[in-house]
């Protein structure tokens, strides 16, 4: 090297002795902003004891010597709410704030659910890349991670934190089991239960059906907010004598995907069944109300009756004619859905017995 000469950018390593040597005193070897095979400089037993770069001599001015910095940028990966075994991707920027390249060699996580795409990189000075970050939860609540950092820069390792809300619906009922006791031939009982949903999410109940033709329900599908419940009706028929048993099953979007509710009964003949008919014509109160979009009507006909069943809007006009015909005694259900009407707002039902 001649002296008295700028060094102003190399890469000097793997020297067998020393990276610059210059034994003049009277002349300086201005070297700065070079690489020396390592971030913590070149060795110099008095200035630079910790270097673990190529030697330099006394005559060799090297201090600023290039080195990779990092800067992560956000501290916090927030994801938000996300479905359980759903996934969402976020990212994080590390940055290149030093002068020398910096190198990542590792990107880990404390918990797998949140994963990382590329693990390695080589950033040059002043550049920065971009990392992928996957969120897929698999139980309900806040989840979080460390994402650790491993590099080449003096700060290594490095983290931040990566965080996000797994969410779901969860399928909830008010009885396990419905028993409808003795019923005749023919007839018809009526029970209900309530179907919540205690998750954090939408819950659909997509499918309803039963194992057994003597044991109906209504509505066939369900949509439930978050906290919120619906009543479903249970309508036993018995179409033989003796004793009945079958499943409801619902098929949803819950976290058990699909739950069964155990329904039975007992078949009996007319004149048996004489005592267990009502004992007055009762109509109850719609249910839902306000439609959504179809509502239920539940009724009691003590014998056997004409019955009419009408809907009318906010003007007293009619509607909607839902029942007008001879009925069987027994404790009754219909279904109305109001779909198709664009102003079927229920204000009264009239429950008309005809002699």
């Amino acid at each position: 090297m001649i002296s008295g000469s700028i060094q102003n950018s190399n890469e000097i390593y793997n020297n067998t002795n020393y990276g610059v040597q210059n034994t003049s005193s009277g002349v300086t070897i201005n070297a700065r902003h070079n690489w020396w095979g390592d971030p913590s400089g070149p060795y110099h037993p008095v200035t630079n004891p910790n270097g673990l770069g190529n030697s330099v001599s006394d005559y060799v001015d090297y201090s600023d010597f290039d080195t990779p910095a990092i800067s992560i940028e956000p501290e916090i990966v927030d994801f938000g709410s996300v479905r359980l075994n759903n996934t969402s991707v976020d990212s994080f920027m590390v940055r290149n704030t030093g002068t020398a390249y910096l190198n990542i060699y590792q990107i880990t996580s404390e918990n797998p659910e949140f994963s990382i795409s590329e693990q390695t990189a080589s950033i040059p000075p002043s550049d920065s890349s971009i990392f992928y970050v996957t969120f897929n939860p698999t139980e309900m609540g806040i989840r979080t991670t460390k994402l650790f950092i491993v590099h080449d820069a003096s700060s290594s390792p490095d983290s931040l934190i990566a965080t996000g809300v797994g969410i779901a619906p969860v399928f909830s009922m008010s009885k396990t089991g419905i028993n409808f006791g003795d019923l005749g031939i023919s007839f018809t009982q009526v029970d209900s239960i309530y179907i919540k949903n205690t998750g954090t999410y939408q819950l659909s109940v997509d499918s309803i059906y039963s194992t057994d033709d003597q044991f109906t329900f209504y509505p066939n599908t369900l949509s439930i907010a978050v906290g919120d419940s619906q009543k479903l009706y249970l309508v036993f028929q018995p179409t033989s004598l003796g004793i009945k048993s079958g499943k409801i099953i619902f098929l949803h979007d819950g976290i058990s995907k699909n739950d069964s509710l155990e329904v039975s009964g007992n078949g009996i003949t007319d004149v048996q069944a004489e005592d267990l008919m009502p004992k007055e014509f009762t109509l109850y109160q719609n249910y839902p109300n306000p439609f959504n979009p179809s509502t239920m009507f539940r009724y009691d006909l003590p014998i056997q009756s004409s019955v009419t069943l009408r809907i009318y809007n906010a003007l007293g006009q009619l509607v909607f004619t839902l029942l007008d015909g001879a009925e069987q005694a027994g404790y009754k259900v219909v279904e109305w859905n109001a779909s198709s009407l664009a102003r079927a707002v229920c204000t009264s039902t009239v429950l008309k017995r005809r002699a």
